[in-house]
């Protein structure tokens, strides 16, 4: 049933794809702005899938990030809010459905590009007030 998936599925890739040598991957699914991202939540688990089975055995850690600007709040479902309420976050087992067979675990967070932005900004704040460095006049 693996082989049969990923024959099925061999055309369908993430936007970004980091592999490491311990067994995990990041997967990172952007969608243009006009798309909502609650209609491609399953995307992540269908990438983990895919992953995990071709890797015979090698990944056993999916973290999946779907990044956009729209979502309809009331299909989120499974997912916990950020506790600054900018996003949300889940995880769930990676199982082979014919036999039930666990693959490993996909951990997710579904994020706005805004809050990307945001955290990205905070974060070089930090990194100049730390290493004493001013930009501006």
């Amino acid at each position: 049933m693996l082989l049969k998936n990923y024959a099925d599925n061999d055309a369908k890739r993430p936007d970004i794809a980091v592999f490491n040598k311990e067994g995990s991957v990041i997967i990172i699914e952007f969608k243009a702005p006009d798309v909502s991202l609650d209609d491609h939540i399953g995307d992540l688990m269908e990438y983990a899938q895919l992953l995990t089975a071709k890797s015979k055995g090698k990944i056993k850690k999916v973290y999946g990030y779907l990044l956009g600007t729209t979502v309809n709040r009331n299909r989120i479902m499974q997912y916990t809010r950020f506790p600054s309420g900018k996003g949300w976050f889940n995880t769930v087992p990676i199982t082979e459905h014919e036999t039930g067979t666990r693959l490993g675990e996909l951990y997710s967070e579904i994020l706005f590009y805004d809050d990307i932005v945001d955290r990205a900004n905070m974060r070089l704040e930090v990194y100049k007030k730390r290493l004493n460095i001013n930009f501006g006049s």
